[in-house]
Order: C-alpha cells, then structure tokens, then sequence
C-alpha cells in the first residue's frame, strides 16, 4: 500500500495556493483574448483590457487577482490501495489553506454562519472525497468568491421539461443575476442525482479546464447551447451589454430518479483560480 505523508502533502498545497491565487487560469487568459477580439461594444471592451492588464500584474507581482480571495474548495481522489499517514488529510488540507494565506497576506474571509465571527484563518475549506482506482492521490482546487457564488441556484424541474427547461433554468438564473457576479462568466451545470449532488456536480465542474467539452457529447451538445442562450441575453462585459455575457460552460451529469430533474447551477467569475496537484 503507497503512503502519502500529511506534512507533505501540507508543504505542496500551501505553495500550490500561494502561487494560484496570484495567477488566473491561463485557459481563461485566452478566453478573455478571445472575447476582445470579438467584442462589439467599447465600454466592455474597455473592461476586458482591464481586466487582462489586472491580471498580468497580479501575476508580475505576486498580488492577489481579486481582492476577494475566496473560499477553497477541494475535490480529493484518493487510491483505494493508498493511505494517508500523519495524521488526518482534512486537517493537512485546512492547515495549508490558513498558512498560505497568512504567508501571502490573502484577505480572511470565513466566518461563522450564524454570529459572523472570523474563523481566524480561512479555514475550514470545503472538502469533497472520493475513493478511486490504484494508490495514487489527486487534489484539485478552487477558489470561490462570494460575488459569483451568491448567484448560484438550484432548479428542481419536472422530467418533461427536458433539455429547454434546463437551458431556460440556466439562462433565467443568468439573467437574473446580470452584473452581479462580474461578467463574462463561466458556468458550472450539475444534472441529475439529488438536489445536493446537482450542486456538487455543479461545483466539480469548475474543475475541469476551463472551455474544455465534455467527453459525453451530450453534455457538450447542451454546453454549446447553454452558451448561446446565455450570451443571447445581451448582459454582456461587467453589464455594458455585448456577446460575452459568459465564456465558458461546463455541463457534469449523474442518473437521477424517473420522477425529478436536479439542476445545480454555479457561477464562477471571470478569475478563475484552479489547479491540481497529482501523485501518480
């Protein structure tokens, strides 16, 4: 049985957050290429020169990309013939979260739910685990900020409302939002199993590069059309209107009951702070 020590595994993920947090995913660096390039109004092309040129000297002086430096979630693959040793991988996880972020000087933002008192790190993060094939060890991340996320929904829908009701959910969730989540965004789609797992897939969605189909081509039939319903709203760049409303959409499915239809939708900004790190 491969063991993976706790301590290392702290050690790896502190960096990996340190670096990230001041580097937007570069698969969104093109996507914001891209979206200028056909952008046809000035004002928001104004803003996604802005928003490149942030995030070029995030990177060049190791800032934070955006001052909300978010919630960490982390989505866990673990070996069934793998074992961590040390002591406990969540408590390894919270602990690299709440070192990076005091090294960096991150903005805090956890609190208590009820009174709102300050967790004191930005710990704890929300840790999703699940046992695979092997002994290798596999540990995305994401950081959610609270803009984007105060947008997500969830749609429980009747069968028979099939494919259109979903694109509508979604594009009615978007609309409703409008500059809320600071446009153009990227979309995270979860269909199928309960009302909790829709969102969960929703978030696991996230992790994917961004603007990468699905291999299941139904779901990348429905991203390209969730894509154009969206962008047909016209929101556009920080709401200036225009055909970037959002870049990317990325659609995860389960088997759900003859009777429901679970859809979870999650909102991620357009900085996106995601990575991975694998033992293989």
């Amino acid at each position: 049985m491969r063991k993976y020590d706790c301590a290392e595994i702290r050690a790896a993920v502190r960096e990996a957050l340190l670096k990230g947090l001041c580097r937007v995913e570069p698969e969104m660096t093109e996507l914001l290429k891209r979206a200028g390039e056909r952008e046809t109004s000035a004002a928001a092309r104004y803003c996604l020169d802005v928003i490149s040129e942030n995030n070029k000297e995030a990177e060049r002086t190791s800032s934070p990309a955006c001052q909300d430096t978010g919630l960490v979630l982390f989505f866990v693959k673990l070996g069934a013939e793998a074992a961590v040793t040390g002591g406990l991988l969540e408590d390894a996880l919270n602990a690299a979260v709440d070192e990076a972020y005091h090294a960096g000087s991150f903005r805090l933002s956890v609190c208590d739910p009820l009174t709102r008192k300050p967790s004191g790190g930005n710990s704890p993060a929300i840790v999703y685990t699940e046992i695979a094939d092997g002994d290798g060890l596999c540990i995305d991340w994401l950081i959610k900020g609270a803009g984007a996320e105060n947008m997500s929904t969830l749609k429980m829908l009747y069968p028979n409302e099939g494919e259109r009701g979903i694109i509508d959910a979604v594009a009615a969730a978007v609309k409703s939002a409008g500059s809320k989540p600071c446009p153009p965004v990227v979309l995270g789609v979860g269909i199928g199993g309960t009302a909790d797992y829709a969102l969960r897939l929703s978030k696991s969605a996230l992790i994917r590069e961004t603007g990468k189909a699905s291999e299941n081509a139904d779901a990348a039939r429905l991203e390209r059309e969730i894509l154009k319903a969206v962008n047909g709203l016209g929101i556009g760049v920080q709401g200036f209107g225009g055909p970037n409303t959002c870049l990317a959409v990325h659609v995860e499915t389960y088997p759900t009951h003859i009777g429901m239809l679970p859809v979870g939708i999650s909102v991620q900004c357009h900085s996106v702070r995601r990575g991975r790190l694998e033992w293989k």
